[in-house]
């Protein structure tokens, strides 16, 4: 399964999907970016397809994928990619070995049963927050997955976003409700097109909720999008409300706060879509994971930084540098490696060590007190790869710097 938003905000450029790809005139457009916390980060390049009829997906993009295969903890399942987990409610457990949507040896699903009182919960404080954090800089997200009734369709969720602010209605879709709607809300519930995209089941061709279906949900700015195996089913290109920052949980299986309406069936790699193209692949078997970009071919990425981002009252001279590795047989040359602060470039400063794919790398520049830096780092492997980060910080000297007077709030009200 993996959950995304859209866009970062902080992009040297944006590529667009391929109009040709794109069945719809709603096209979410999508730059290419990595970002996080308070660290940014950008490739320099857009990532190749490779031959492919999509463009991969950079790993920093996804905010989880969970594929539901491994048994290794029997209540939860593990996102592949950070472990982030998704912890099982009540009836709900692995399905049986083949029982996933491909049928195959080895590919397993969540299964809700048919008793009811299933679902299950991302509750993570870190990936919720970053949700927030995405939700509030790009209102943008989208919900990919699989997902088969095992009995007659009921009144029911397959995915809940919990929002206080929403009447806790964040990010949810109905598929379908009782009467055979299929409903998309988000922000509150359940004006149209504000709050609420919605379709007859019966309108959308060859459509079975007894075999795997592919369903996607996109929030996209004003645009929200359901998609049904692959095809738009229905679509607003504006007027859809922002998304709200203060979302503390997903359910899958399950209305909010309400058990017995209950998905009776199963979900599998529940997962985002960049593009129409990657819905296209997800609709006709392609592995979620598969998606991603091989770790081969990723940029260079940054860590350790000192000092870290968002430092308060750095020494002069407590230091300056960062970690850069790439993956075997990756190699990352002393040349290639750059550092720039304050727009100025200062990578004659450097001291560069440890292994050629994984550099430990040392500034010897110049800091000057009372000061607020950015510090940008670059870098490019062989192949011509290049990743940069950019963090900040402030070397404010305690003993020079004003404390705040306080203020004689009564004398200045009159």
């Amino acid at each position: 399964m993996r959950v995304r938003p859209y866009p970062r905000d902080f992009s040297p450029g944006s590529r667009a999907p391929n109009p040709a790809l794109h069945p719809s005139t709603v096209k979410p457009t999508l730059p290419f970016l990595r970002a996080a916390a308070s660290i940014l980060c950008a490739a320099s390049a857009i990532i190749p397809s490779f031959g492919q009829a999509y463009t991969p997906v950079d790993p920093a993009d996804a905010l989880g994928i969970w594929d539901f295969d491994s048994t290794t903890a029997s209540t939860q399942s593990a996102d592949l990619l950070t472990g982030t987990p998704i912890l099982f409610q009540g009836n709900t457990a692995y399905s049986t070995d083949a029982a996933g949507r491909s049928g195959q040896a080895g590919d397993r699903a969540i299964n809700f049963g048919t008793a009811g009182n299933s679902s299950a919960r991302i509750i993570d404080a870190a990936f919720i927050g970053l949700l927030n954090s995405r939700n509030l800089s790009g209102d943008q997200l989208s919900v990919v997955f699989w997902q088969r009734w095992d009995a007659a369709t009921a009144n029911s969720s397959s995915v809940w976003f919990r929002s206080a602010a929403a009447g806790n209605r964040g990010f949810q879709g109905h598929l379908p409700w009782g009467e055979g709607t299929i409903y998309f809300d988000h922000s509150g519930c359940c004006a149209a097109p504000a709050q609420r995209l919605n379709i007859a089941s019966s309108s959308v061709p060859g459509l079975n909720w007894q075999q795997w279906t592919h369903v996607a949900l996109i929030k996209n700015g004003g645009a929200k999008q359901i998609w049904i195996n692959g095809q738009l089913a229905s679509s607003v290109a504006t007027g859809a409300a922002a998304l709200t920052g203060d979302w503390t949980e997903v359910l899958l299986g399950q209305q909010l706060d309400t058990p017995a309406n209950v998905l009776k069936g199963k979900i599998d790699d529940f997962a985002t879509a960049l593009e129409p193209a990657h819905i296209t692949a997800l609709a006709t078997g392609t592995d979620p994971l598969a998606l991603v970009v091989a770790p081969i071919d990723r940029v260079p990425a940054f860590s350790t930084f000192t000092p870290p981002a968002g430092t308060t009252f750095h020494p002069v001279g407590g230091g300056l540098g960062f970690t850069v590795s790439t993956v075997a047989p990756n190699t990352l040359a002393p040349g290639n490696i750059r550092l720039f602060l304050n727009g100025a470039d200062v990578s004659a400063t450097l001291s560069i060590g440890g292994s050629s794919n994984n550099r430990t790398v040392t500034s010897s520049a110049t800091l000057v007190s009372n000061r607020f830096y950015t510090a940008r780092a670059e870098a490019t492997d062989q192949a011509g790869r290049t990743g940069s980060q950019t963090w900040t910080f402030d070397t404010a000297d305690p003993a020079t710097t004003p404390a705040h007077l306080p203020l004689d709030l009564p004398s200045l009200a009159t």
